[in-house]
């Protein structure tokens, strides 16, 4: 029901022609926090080292960040992973080394990366004939990575290995944001 609810939201809002990749967030925010209810999914979060990813699961009972979501337009080509769209590549690369685990969607198709690492896509609506139909066939599925995601453990420190690796990581980070704003100077 709450993805057809969603499915039905997301459509009534496309329906306008006036709707941008924002007007979709408080869909996606009631949707994430009525299967993941013992989260709390915060639109707009501070930003971090590695940017402002656009939502963040925090684990209720303490706070900790679980996971993070990108949301980019409805029909966003950098998505589908096709070559000759790269506008986000950047963005993306730089949360998928960052961030334990993220998930990048344009509301109706869903990629999760674990560790930096592709997990699984899956779409639950799609736009036909000038309109957003839910693919009900995936919802159970996507309600089952949804769980799965929203329990991932946070990112722990098991060796110095890993800790080094984390941080020249977040090294990398910084020295292509630093690049980035001395090229922006430079315009």
């Amino acid at each position: 029901m709450i993805l057809k609810e969603y499915t039905a939201e997301l459509n009534r809002q496309y329906q306008t022609g006036m709707a941008t990749e924002h007007t979709y967030r408080p869909a996606l925010q009631q949707l994430l926090g009525a299967l993941l209810p013992a989260h709390i999914v915060s639109n707009e979060p501070a930003r971090r080292q590695c940017g402002a990813p656009d939502f963040i699961l925090l684990r209720g009972r303490d706070n900790i960040p679980i996971a993070f979501v990108e949301a980019k337009d409805i029909g966003d080509t950098d998505l589908a992973g096709r070559k000759e769209h790269k506008e986000h590549k950047e963005q993306f690369d730089r949360y998928k080394q960052s961030l334990q685990n993220i998930l990048f969607t344009d509301y109706l198709d869903f990629w999760f990366f674990e560790k930096g690492a592709f997990v699984e896509r899956i779409s639950i609506a799609e736009v036909k004939q000038g309109k957003i139909v839910g693919q009900s066939g995936n919802f159970e599925k996507f309600a089952s990575l949804i769980h799965h995601f929203g329990n991932a453990l946070p990112q722990k420190l098991t060796s110095s290995l890993t800790l080094a690796g984390m941080m020249a990581a977040k090294a990398r980070l910084i020295v292509a944001i630093d690049k980035t704003i001395e090229i922006m100077k430079e315009l």
